[in-house]
């Protein structure tokens, strides 16, 4: 681990910590040691986004089954962007009661992708096999005056290549993400004053979130309610979805070709 990363994996888990089970420095020795669960990539603007990823519930586990994913884009020393996932085999999802409980302990929204994705792909003969991947986009935002980069379908890229860099061969991958906006915590957008959705102003961003994930080759769906359960506010409605085969050339030791 070179300088310059360490020193941007340092800003990731000072981010994280508040909250997290484990400590910088924890984490930090951990990651040394499993150079395969962080990278580093810069893209034409000289943006820095660096990515590391870690069991979800704990460091001495064994297997990185479910594996938590955390990628931040710098500008300089600014957090301008940032994504998180988590994913698992999807054999483990639908049979293994505690790897699906701890990912719905994450939060309501993670609840709902993944009632989504088990019910979307119940019938998708790939979900049942166990080289499959599931992937849940647990949140996703990028700074108003930084969009139009094409930041957000790096971020998606580098996340989904991550989650599968294990496999072999040909695989499935299947993912989820809400479209209902996401709330910024730092940078210029971030406001002390809490957020609360309504109809009126996130449905234009939901539509909007529909059609920027559909040029990912995503399909936007929409949940059906009856009128007694349908929420006020419009969230927990739209969702993306996706199941992509992926091939996985492994080229040499080091270099790995996906398509």
């Amino acid at each position: 681990m070179k300088q310059v990363e360490e020193r941007y994996i340092l800003k990731i888990l000072s981010f994280l910590e508040r909250g997290s089970y484990f400590t910088k420095q924890q984490m930090l020795s951990w990651l040394k040691r499993h150079p395969g669960n962080w990278c580093m990539e810069e893209d034409g603007y000289g943006y820095q986004y660096c990515l590391i990823s870690y069991p979800l519930t704990s460091l001495s586990q064994p297997y990185l089954d479910p594996e938590k994913t955390v990628l931040l884009v710098f500008d300089g020393d600014t957090v301008i962007a940032d994504i998180a996932t988590v994913s698992t085999r999807t054999d483990d999802l639908l049979h293994d009661d505690e790897i699906s409980d701890a990912i719905m302990d994450i939060d309501t929204w993670v609840q709902s992708c993944l009632y989504v994705m088990k019910t979307a792909f119940a019938h998708h003969t790939s979900f049942q096999k166990k080289d499959s991947v599931a992937c849940i986009i647990c949140n996703a935002y990028v700074t108003h005056s930084y969009r139009r980069k094409g930041i957000f379908t790096a971020m998606m890229q580098m996340v989904r290549d991550h989650c599968v860099r294990f496999s072999h061969n040909t695989i499935t991958l299947f993912q989820t993400i809400s479209l209902d906006p996401d709330i910024a915590c730092y940078g210029p957008d971030a406001s002390d004053e809490p957020y609360y959705y309504s109809m009126e102003q996130d449905e234009p961003k939901r539509i909007l979130n529909a059609e920027i994930i559909q040029h990912l080759d995503f399909a936007a769906v929409q949940l059906e309610h009856g009128e007694e359960d349908t929420l006020s506010d419009g969230t927990f409605i739209w969702y993306g979805i996706k199941a992509e085969r992926i091939t996985i050339v492994e080229r040499n030791s080091d270099t790995l070709n996906l398509s």
